[in-house]
């Protein structure tokens, strides 16, 4: 009987590409961005791209940790955002989807503690990892 070198070789090499890191190293990097300090918004990416992962850590109020298809962090008032999570006090609310989420103009996160189409600043840290 002889042994399937051939299958397992290849099964090896898919594993190996399905892999971030391989995939780092043929240019196909998905980036992490973060906040240096606590913030009310930040621009995860100034242009068309996707997101893989948020992270949104907040102090003593509650709020809500929402992501927009902009370029820019908003004034507070009314917005329109792709996403919005609701965040209890002191935690830390970690955000992982099982596919890339595609933002057409650009990949923004705000913290707010209105609700979801109301923008009222808030300072939280952010964490994504956006392509």
């Amino acid at each position: 009987m002889r042994f399937p070198f051939r299958s397992i070789a290849a099964a090896f090499i898919l594993l190996a590409l399905a892999t971030p890191a391989f995939a780092q190293s043929f240019g196909n990097p998905i980036a992490p961005v973060e906040s240096a300090a606590a913030e009310g918004g930040h621009v995860l990416k100034a242009g068309p791209g996707s997101l893989y992962g948020l992270t949104v850590a907040i102090g003593t109020t509650a709020g809500y940790a929402m992501v927009l298809n902009s370029t820019t962090v908003p004034s507070d008032g009314a917005v329109t955002p792709v996403l919005c999570y609701n965040i209890p006090a002191s935690s830390n609310a970690p955000y992982s989807y099982p596919w890339p989420v595609a933002f057409s103009t650009g990949i923004t996160v705000v913290f707010s503690t209105t609700g979801c189409f109301t923008k009222t600043a808030s300072n939280a840290y952010f964490s994504a990892q956006v392509k």
